[in-house]
């Protein structure tokens, strides 16, 4: 898995909980 796919799938995750 490549760190930017990383990165992107975190920062929805994150998006979703605000």
């Amino acid at each position: 898995m490549r760190l930017e796919a990383f990165v992107v799938v975190f920062l929805l995750a994150r998006g979703q909980l605000i």
